[in-house]
Protein backbone atom coordinates (compact mmCIF):
# COMPACT_ATOMS: atom_id res chain seq x y z
CA UNK A 1 0.00 0.00 0.00
CA UNK A 2 1.66 3.58 -1.18
CA UNK A 3 -0.15 6.64 0.02
CA UNK A 4 1.42 9.74 -1.13
CA UNK A 5 0.75 13.33 0.73
CA UNK A 6 2.25 16.73 0.18
CA UNK A 7 4.16 16.50 3.11
CA UNK A 8 5.61 13.24 2.86
CA UNK A 9 5.53 10.31 0.76
CA UNK A 10 4.91 7.18 3.45
CA UNK A 11 5.07 3.47 1.66
CA UNK A 12 3.13 1.12 4.42
CA UNK A 13 3.20 -2.45 4.29
CA UNK A 14 0.36 -3.32 6.49
CA UNK A 15 1.21 -7.13 6.69
CA UNK A 16 4.84 -6.15 8.87
CA UNK A 17 3.44 -2.70 10.21
CA UNK A 18 6.56 -0.90 8.79
CA UNK A 19 6.39 2.65 7.35
CA UNK A 20 8.69 4.99 5.38
CA UNK A 21 8.48 8.97 4.35
CA UNK A 22 10.14 11.87 2.32
CA UNK A 23 9.43 14.96 3.30
CA UNK A 24 9.14 18.28 1.02
CA UNK A 25 10.91 21.10 0.97
CA UNK A 26 7.31 22.87 2.45
CA UNK A 27 4.03 24.54 2.39
CA UNK A 28 4.15 26.00 -1.33
CA UNK A 29 5.23 22.50 -3.00
CA UNK A 30 2.60 20.48 -0.97
CA UNK A 31 0.07 23.11 -2.25
CA UNK A 32 1.74 22.65 -5.59
CA UNK A 33 1.35 19.25 -5.82
CA UNK A 34 -1.77 19.29 -4.43
CA UNK A 35 -2.99 22.24 -6.95
CA UNK A 36 -1.58 19.43 -9.71
CA UNK A 37 -3.05 16.11 -8.46
CA UNK A 38 0.54 14.76 -7.74
CA UNK A 39 -0.93 14.02 -4.20
CA UNK A 40 -4.19 13.38 -2.34
CA UNK A 41 -3.63 15.46 0.75
CA UNK A 42 -0.76 17.15 2.51
CA UNK A 43 0.06 19.49 5.57
CA UNK A 44 0.09 23.12 5.12
CA UNK A 45 -0.25 25.92 7.74
CA UNK A 46 -3.24 27.93 8.28
CA UNK A 47 -2.24 31.12 6.24
CA UNK A 48 -0.64 29.20 3.42
CA UNK A 49 -3.95 27.53 3.18
CA UNK A 50 -5.68 30.17 2.92
CA UNK A 51 -4.03 32.68 0.79
CA UNK A 52 -4.03 29.38 -1.85
CA UNK A 53 -7.90 29.16 -1.67
CA UNK A 54 -8.46 32.95 -2.23
CA UNK A 55 -5.04 33.09 -4.92
CA UNK A 56 -3.54 35.68 -2.75
CA UNK A 57 -0.16 36.06 -0.89
CA UNK A 58 2.49 33.83 -3.07
CA UNK A 59 -0.38 32.88 -5.19
CA UNK A 60 -1.76 36.29 -6.65
CA UNK A 61 -1.86 36.54 -10.27
CA UNK A 62 -2.42 32.48 -10.20
CA UNK A 63 -5.90 32.53 -8.78
CA UNK A 64 -7.56 30.42 -6.52
CA UNK A 65 -6.20 26.74 -6.27
CA UNK A 66 -9.23 24.72 -6.42
CA UNK A 67 -8.04 21.43 -5.36
CA UNK A 68 -7.57 22.53 -1.48
CA UNK A 69 -9.68 21.81 1.28
CA UNK A 70 -8.64 22.24 4.97
CA UNK A 71 -9.62 18.73 6.66
CA UNK A 72 -8.33 19.89 10.48
CA UNK A 73 -6.99 22.26 12.35
CA UNK A 74 -3.92 19.95 14.18
CA UNK A 75 -2.36 23.15 16.40
CA UNK A 76 -1.55 26.55 16.49
CA UNK A 77 1.51 27.88 15.85
CA UNK A 78 3.27 30.77 16.79
CA UNK A 79 5.93 33.05 14.72
CA UNK A 80 8.89 34.05 16.33
CA UNK A 81 11.89 36.43 16.07
CA UNK A 82 15.22 35.46 17.31
CA UNK A 83 17.80 37.53 18.05
CA UNK A 84 20.88 37.82 20.34
CA UNK A 85 20.30 39.49 23.92
CA UNK A 86 23.02 41.75 23.38
CA UNK A 87 21.73 42.92 19.89
CA UNK A 88 19.79 45.90 20.63
CA UNK A 89 16.91 44.74 18.74
CA UNK A 90 13.65 45.34 20.60
CA UNK A 91 11.39 46.10 18.03
CA UNK A 92 10.53 44.83 14.54
CA UNK A 93 11.75 48.31 13.25
CA UNK A 94 15.25 48.04 14.29
CA UNK A 95 15.57 45.05 11.84
CA UNK A 96 16.11 47.52 9.13
CA UNK A 97 19.32 47.07 7.75
CA UNK A 98 19.93 44.28 9.63
CA UNK A 99 20.64 40.68 8.23
CA UNK A 100 18.11 38.16 8.85
CA UNK A 101 17.39 34.51 8.25
CA UNK A 102 13.81 34.33 6.78
CA UNK A 103 13.36 30.62 6.83
CA UNK A 104 13.49 27.65 4.64
CA UNK A 105 12.66 29.11 0.59
CA UNK A 106 9.21 27.10 -0.16
CA UNK A 107 8.33 26.67 3.56
CA UNK A 108 5.27 29.45 5.09
CA UNK A 109 8.31 31.08 7.14
CA UNK A 110 9.48 33.64 4.39
CA UNK A 111 5.95 34.80 3.34
CA UNK A 112 5.11 35.39 6.52
CA UNK A 113 8.10 36.67 7.87
CA UNK A 114 8.05 39.23 4.83
CA UNK A 115 4.67 39.96 5.35
CA UNK A 116 5.51 40.64 9.13
CA UNK A 117 8.78 43.06 7.47
CA UNK A 118 5.89 44.91 5.56
CA UNK A 119 3.51 45.76 7.96
CA UNK A 120 5.92 47.45 10.37
CA UNK A 121 8.02 49.53 7.11
CA UNK A 122 11.12 47.16 7.42
CA UNK A 123 10.91 45.75 4.12
CA UNK A 124 13.20 46.68 1.50
CA UNK A 125 16.08 49.39 3.26
CA UNK A 126 18.65 47.41 2.75
CA UNK A 127 17.99 44.60 4.95
CA UNK A 128 19.89 41.97 4.06
CA UNK A 129 18.06 38.20 3.67
CA UNK A 130 19.16 34.83 3.82
CA UNK A 131 16.93 31.70 3.29
CA UNK A 132 18.12 29.62 6.24
CA UNK A 133 16.25 26.81 8.60
CA UNK A 134 16.14 27.49 12.18
CA UNK A 135 19.05 25.39 13.24
CA UNK A 136 21.63 26.83 10.61
CA UNK A 137 19.98 30.17 11.56
CA UNK A 138 20.81 29.95 15.14
CA UNK A 139 24.53 28.48 14.80
CA UNK A 140 24.78 31.61 12.25
CA UNK A 141 23.12 34.13 14.91
CA UNK A 142 25.78 32.86 17.35
CA UNK A 143 28.35 33.47 14.84
CA UNK A 144 27.12 37.01 14.15
CA UNK A 145 26.58 35.77 10.76
CA UNK A 146 23.12 37.28 10.87
CA UNK A 147 21.24 40.00 13.47
CA UNK A 148 17.76 37.63 13.78
CA UNK A 149 16.08 34.81 12.52
CA UNK A 150 12.31 33.63 12.34
CA UNK A 151 10.74 30.98 13.36
CA UNK A 152 7.33 29.33 13.57
CA UNK A 153 6.69 26.52 15.69
CA UNK A 154 3.95 24.70 17.03
CA UNK A 155 3.06 24.44 21.07
CA UNK A 156 2.86 20.75 20.73
CA UNK A 157 7.02 20.63 20.43
CA UNK A 158 9.53 22.42 20.87
CA UNK A 159 11.40 24.47 18.24
CA UNK A 160 14.87 23.07 18.88
CA UNK A 161 17.63 25.64 18.22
Amino acid sequence: FKQKTAYEIVDCDWSSDVCSSDLTNGALDNVEAISKGTVESGLVSGDVAFWASRGGGPFEGRGPVKKIATVASLYPEAVHLVVRRDSGIKRIQSLAGKRVSLGTERSAVPIVARAILRAYGVDGDGTKYVNEGPLRSAEMLSKSQIDAFFVIAGQIGRAHV
